[in-house]
């Protein structure tokens, strides 16, 4: 699955909402990723898919920390490693922590000051952009974009794809259905 797979043209005819009517090529990708991870995703259903194609003046933040409501998060980058100008930038950071337990849902996603504060001691991974790399990871998780520098070009964009599978307490990073 990559960016040149036609997603990137109905992007710059239509707009990011028609990544969501290639239901085809979506559903292609669900399906692949729950038969090669049959005891992550396996049985689970697809609740939520959604694409960012990220770009700007100055370097971008992405998506700062939150957690999902599902069980099961893959975020795959779709944009070729060459448009990336400092190696390292624009991959994901993952905490080995969950949103406090009294934090509703979306204070949880929209405070990121507080989600920040919580997590500041928790262990982490930041894993690296690479084109056509996925991470599987359980969405209660807070994770966040890192900092990334591409070429300021149409076709350099950093672009990402997140499939959200089944429901969990979203709060507890140890639990999912």
């Amino acid at each position: 699955f990559q960016a040149e797979d036609g997603i990137r043209d109905l992007v710059r005819s239509r707009g990011l909402g028609d990544v969501y009517k290639r239901q085809g090529l979506l559903l292609q990708v669900v399906e692949e990723f729950g038969a090669k991870l049959p005891d992550i995703v396996g049985p689970k259903r697809l609740v939520q898919a959604w694409g960012y194609k990220y770009h700007g003046e100055e370097a971008d933040m992405g998506i700062r920390p939150h957690a999902d409501e599902g069980a099961v998060t893959v975020n795959c980058w779709l944009t070729p490693d060459r448009y990336n100008l400092r190696e390292g930038s624009g991959g994901l950071r993952i905490y080995n922590a969950s949103v406090p337990d009294t934090m509703p849902f979306l204070q949880a996603n929209r405070d990121f000051r507080a989600v920040r504060k919580h997590v500041e001691h928790a262990d982490r991974v930041d894993v690296d952009h690479r084109q056509n790399r996925c991470v599987v990871f359980r969405s209660a998780l807070v994770h966040e974009t890192l900092p990334f520098y591409f070429e300021r070009s149409y076709d350099a964009y950093r672009i990402n794809l997140s499939l959200m599978y089944g429901v969990s307490d979203w709060r507890s990073a140890y639990q999912s259905s």
